[in-house]
């Protein structure tokens, strides 16, 4: 479900029955080059929550925080994480890439 726009997720997503459909998004703080940057995900049953520190704003540095989380959850992955929805920022250009 990753990379697709949010009109076309499913009903059972927003009904928050199911548990493995996240939300994500990046906090920055000042907006300054050296500031820092939080990868967050919200899972939206349990509301489970994960905050990253990832080294700057790009779509590298948020590919690396999910390589990290898919290395540590391994053959689970695909049980936790079942969709993840962001906005549209340059940020998760890449997140397809994780279907």
């Amino acid at each position: 479900i990753l990379g697709r726009s949010i009109d076309e997720r499913s009903p059972r997503v927003e009904s928050r029955k199911d548990f493995g459909h996240w939300e994500c998004d990046l906090v920055l703080g000042h907006k300054t080059k050296d500031d820092d940057v939080l990868l967050t995900l919200c899972e939206r049953k349990t509301h489970q929550f994960f905050m990253i520190k990832i080294e700057d704003k790009t779509s590298a540095s948020v590919m690396k925080a999910f390589d990290k989380l898919r290395e540590y959850y391994g053959s689970k992955w695909n049980q936790i994480f079942k969709s993840i929805t962001t906005d549209n920022g340059s940020e998760f250009a890449d997140l397809s890439d994780l279907e």
